[in-house]
């Protein structure tokens, strides 16, 4: 989910109708707001979309309407030392990892690159997907969190932006890992196996409070084998995630790398 203090003041796009409006969120000013109103955390109910209109009226006319999807207008910002902040790299960096691996890639096996949907309200895609495939083992990309900034003590997220791409040894709800995934032995070993050989560096991680689409290819049909790859970012969730290029691209090549390889069956 999202922070709701994330929210107020962002520039959005709303897709209705008749094309896109841009519109901002907007809430009571601090300076007319009680004291008690200000000692509390400001929530989505509290806020609103300003998209300049006058009347109710204008802004039906304007093709908006309930269910519209709203989006973050956000651009893609260039930082030091080879990273970048921008919006939904969760998960969309995932994607663009996929695409770039698929091209000029010669497998030893069939390849599904699945790019799926609706991941953080259930899983959706990936649990249709993985019925509809059938495959042998299935592979998640995804984003994890990385805790090399200030206010994070490192047990609470080891990894770091720019140590190379995550091999997650477990994941799952912060009680019990319930709800998640423990990689399939065989699959993780393969992966790590893989980076060691092509000399990719990577990271090990027990990611405690989310999960992925591997959670769900894992219960396809009789059970697929299912492991999880993952790009070390920043501030994860927000407006303005932070990863590393050279992570990227060493995700790039170990999924090409698996992809060339031998499967662990």
């Amino acid at each position: 989910g999202i922070w709701d203090q994330l929210l107020v003041g962002q520039h959005v796009v709303i897709h209705g109708s008749k094309g896109r409006i841009k519109g901002v969120i907007g809430s009571k000013a601090v300076h007319v707001m009680k004291e008690d109103e200000r000692r509390q955390l400001l929530t989505y109910d509290k806020m609103f979309i300003d998209v300049g209109a006058k009347s109710a009226d204008e802004v039906k006319g304007m093709g908006i309407e309930v269910g519209n999807f709203i989006t973050i207008d956000k651009k893609l910002v260039e930082l030091v030392n080879g990273l970048v902040a921008g919006k939904a790299f969760d998960d969309r960096a995932g994607c663009a990892a996929l695409i770039q691996a698929i091209k000029d890639v010669k497998p030893k096996c069939k390849v599904y690159a699945v790019f799926t949907i609706q991941e953080e309200v259930g899983l959706r895609g990936a649990t249709v997907a993985g019925y509809a495939v059938k495959p042998t083992i299935g592979i998640a990309i995804d984003t994890t969190i990385a805790g090399d900034h200030p206010n994070m003590e490192p047990h609470e997220a080891p990894v770091k932006v720019g140590g190379g791409p995550v091999i997650v040894a477990a994941d799952g709800r912060r009680d019990s890992l319930a709800g998640g995934l423990i990689p399939n032995p065989k699959v993780k070993q393969w992966i790590i196996k893989t980076a060691e050989e092509m000399k990719i560096p990577f990271q090990l991680e027990v990611l405690e409070g989310g999960t992925t689409d591997a959670t769900a290819i894992q219960l396809s049909r009789e059970g697929v084998p299912s492991g999880v790859i993952a790009i070390p970012t920043r501030y994860v969730h927000t407006f303005q995630e932070v990863l590393s290029l050279r992570d990227l691209e060493n995700l790039v090549a170990l999924l090409k790398g698996l992809m060339e390889s031998e499967l662990p069956f």
